[in-house]
């Protein structure tokens, strides 16, 4: 980070918690590393935190940690309902909140006031929370579910909406996700997130696309034997 600043770096754009799309959760030390190397160097970080609510115990945010050098960014549409198209900003200080407001205005003109107005009687209310509740229970239960029926490893936490699954070596990511896509199932292979070669080889799976659980658990099982069979154009060979 500091030799990227060094050659002319001037934002950092990190997903700490449960990041997308290797469900990966920084830990707290590795994260007032990262906080302190940025202020040394007198960079801007934007925190973007969609699912840090689905988690138990999560680690503290970079805003907290450097409150005069973080946009943290939170959305509600991954925890709440993808419909409800509201996130909160918060800015280090008044004129960068103000420089953030321009640039949606020049583009969005303002936020949708009737989303903006549901939200708030939602938190308010407390319907928000029972809302989150629900969808965390769900997505526990989907967790519990995928790591029980595929082969991982897996991040220990068993949080959030999406699995990171590497792949053997007799398979690549996207051989993968085209021979799951002709028997129809759909996964994304991590090229797909990566800039450049060297991808890891993996693949990342939505749980929450599926809406009966019990049609999940299927798709996984059939997923799950499509890791671990050999692809078809594949032989053994004998030295």
């Amino acid at each position: 980070l500091e030799r990227a600043c060094r050659d002319g770096g001037r934002l950092v754009y990190l997903n700490p918690t449960l990041q997308n799309p290797t469900a990966h959760t920084m830990s707290a030390a590795r994260r007032r590393d990262l906080v302190r190397s940025a202020v040394a160097c007198g960079v801007r970080i934007i925190e973007d935190d969609p699912y840090s609510l689905f988690l138990n115990g999560a680690p503290p945010a970079l805003a907290s940690l450097a409150p005069a050098s973080v946009f943290y960014i939170a959305t509600l549409a991954k925890t709440l309902t993808p419909g409800l198209r509201t996130a909160f900003v918060l800015g280090p200080d008044l004129d960068s909140r103000r420089n953030v407001l321009a640039a949606m205005r020049s583009f969005a003109v303002m936020a949708a006031p009737l989303m903006g107005a549901l939200t708030t009687q939602w938190i308010a209310s407390g319907v928000a929370q029972q809302i989150l509740d629900g969808v965390r229970a769900e997505s526990h239960a989907r967790q519990q579910l995928a790591r029980r029926l595929l082969p991982g490893p897996f991040p220990a936490a068993a949080a959030g909406i999406h699995l990171w699954q590497p792949l053997p070596d007799r398979w690549t990511a996207g051989d993968l996700e085209r021979v799951a896509r002709d028997e129809g199932l759909s996964v994304t292979s991590s090229e797909a997130f990566h800039q450049g070669p060297g991808a890891p080889n993996a693949i990342r799976i939505s749980l929450g696309s599926i809406p009966e659980r019990e049609a999940l658990a299927q798709a996984l099982e059939r997923l799950a034997g499509l890791v671990l069979r050999r692809p078809r154009d594949q032989r053994d060979v004998i030295v």
